[in-house]
């Protein structure tokens, strides 16, 4: 388990000390590293991006695996919480692209996929993740939460910042947000048990659904899914499922993926 934690500042400056404390409020989640970085950028408005995270060290202990991990190749940035089980045959794919690596890390195969087959490379990983990149020549922020929501992912856009982690309450920690119950949130909370994503019982604060991306760019938030259990139709689980269930309408087999899909969103 680890931590990330990121604010990006559109026309203006990332408040003093607060990317250090935002990232060391996660330190329970990893107590083996700690690393932020502050970048700037100016096009087409000045903006500030600064990343965090606490790693807990699990594959590749030494310091080639430290985070905010930089690609130099492309200038990208990139903060990741989880597990890619498959990743050494991602990289041998890379590598036989022409791609070098310099750690043992998923972290870095995650990277350098990114930077290969830009958002497409989500399809290559079977695994646990939550991660945000900054991509140096589109001038965004690219994240993504895995397709069972096992790694939370929160953020909100406040005035001129957007900010996100793994925890709300390293978001509420910024004090860039006001502490008050979202109701919907709550009404999700006292009939279901749970405030399902993307709703969370903080007003203003949203979780990334699971098999979704979010866009960051000139202050515009984009989400997009990438991934469903129901379209999905080669994953085993889903067929297995199926195979014990009269045909029925289309429309219903959906509400069904998105029910067996709820019941498998739980944040590590």
């Amino acid at each position: 388990m680890c931590g990330i934690f990121g604010i990006i500042a559109r026309n203006t400056h990332i408040p003093e000390g607060m990317l250090e404390r935002g990232t060391r409020s996660l330190a329970h989640r990893g107590p083996d590293d700690s690393g932020t970085i502050l970048l700037r950028d100016s096009i087409p408005d000045p903006v500030e991006i600064g990343l965090g995270n606490r790693r807990l060290a699990i594959l590749d202990l030494s310091p080639l695996a430290h985070q905010p991990m930089h690609d130099p190749e492309t200038g990208n940035w990139i903060v990741y919480n989880g597990e890619i089980y498959n990743f050494r045959e991602v990289r041998r794919e890379l590598e036989q692209a022409g791609v070098s690596f310099v750690s043992q890390s998923d972290t870095e195969v995650l990277l350098k996929a990114y930077a290969q087959w830009g958002e497409a490379c989500l399809a290559k990983f079977r695994g646990m993740f939550a991660f945000a990149i900054w991509d140096a020549r589109r001038h965004s922020l690219f994240a993504a939460r895995d397709p069972m929501g096992i790694k939370p992912l929160y953020y909100a856009q406040t005035g001129s910042y957007f900010i996100f982690a793994s925890e709300v309450r390293a978001l509420l920690g910024t004090g860039l947000l006001s502490k008050r119950i979202d109701p919907a949130g709550l009404v999700n909370y006292l009939t279901f048990g749970s405030a399902y994503d993307p709703l969370t019982m903080v007003e203003g604060v949203r979780a990334l659904p699971p098999g979704h991306t979010l866009t960051w760019q000139r202050g515009t938030l984009s989400i997009s899914p990438y991934w469903d259990l129901v379209d999905d139709e080669s994953n085993s689980l889903f067929l297995r499922a199926k195979a014990f269930l009269p045909r029925t309408k289309s429309s219903r087999w959906h509400n069904w993926g998105r029910c067996l899909r709820r019941r498998f969103d739980y944040s590590w």
